[in-house]
C-alpha cells in the first residue's frame, strides 16, 4: 500500500504518512516488538557513546578522563560506564589504551622509533609504553 501510494503525489500527500504510523504500529507491536523497542531505545545511548569513541580518537594523544567524557555526553560517571560498557564491551579507559596502543604500532610500522611513536599517543614513560604495548600485542615494540 506505501509504495502504491507514494507513485501518486496526491495518494502520497494524503495517506503517507499515516501508511508509515501503521507499519511501525504493526512492527512494534508484533510478537518481537519488544526486541525492537528495546533496540531503539538503545540508539539514544549509542550514539552518545559514539560521541566519545570519537573523541577517543581525534585525542589518542590527550590523557583520557572518564568523568569528562561522561559530561561530554551529559551522562553521570556510572550511566556513562555502564553504557560503555554494554556497547563497546571493554571500559572506557581500557578502549582508550587499546586505541593508543594501535596507533603507536601503525606509526611504529610506518618507520616512527616506539619510543617516538610512545610519546605521540600520549605516553611520557617510554618503559611504561614498552611495558603496555607487550602487554597489548605480546611482543615489545622493539620487535615490530
Amino acid at each position: 500500500r506505501l509504495f502504491e501510494s507514494l507513485s501518486n503525489p496526491r495518494d502520497a500527500a494524503m495517506l503517507g504518512d499515516s501508511i508509515v504510523d501503521e507499519i511501525y504500529y504493526r512492527l512494534l507491536s508484533d510478537r518481537r516488538g519488544g526486541e525492537l523497542r528495546y533496540l531503539l531505545q538503545q540508539r539514544g545511548q549509542i550514539q552518545m557513546i559514539s560521541k566519545a569513541v570519537e573523541h577517543i580518537h581525534q585525542n589518542v594523544d590527550q590523557p583520557v578522563s572518564v568523568d569528562a567524557l561522561a559530561e561530554m555526553v551529559h551522562m553521570s560517571r556510572p550511566t556513562f560506564y555502564d553504557n560503555f560498557r554494554a556497547v563497546m564491551h571493554i571500559s572506557p579507559l581500557q578502549y582508550a589504551k587499546s586505541v593508543k596502543l594501535d596507533r603507536a604500532h601503525m606509526l611504529i610500522k610506518e618507520g616512527k622509533k616506539a619510543n617516538e611513536a610512545g610519546y605521540l599517543v600520549g605516553y611520557n614513560s617510554p618503559s611504561q609504553f614498552s611495558r603496555e604495548y607487550k602487554r597489548h600485542f605480546g611482543y615489545a615494540p622493539s620487535a615490530t
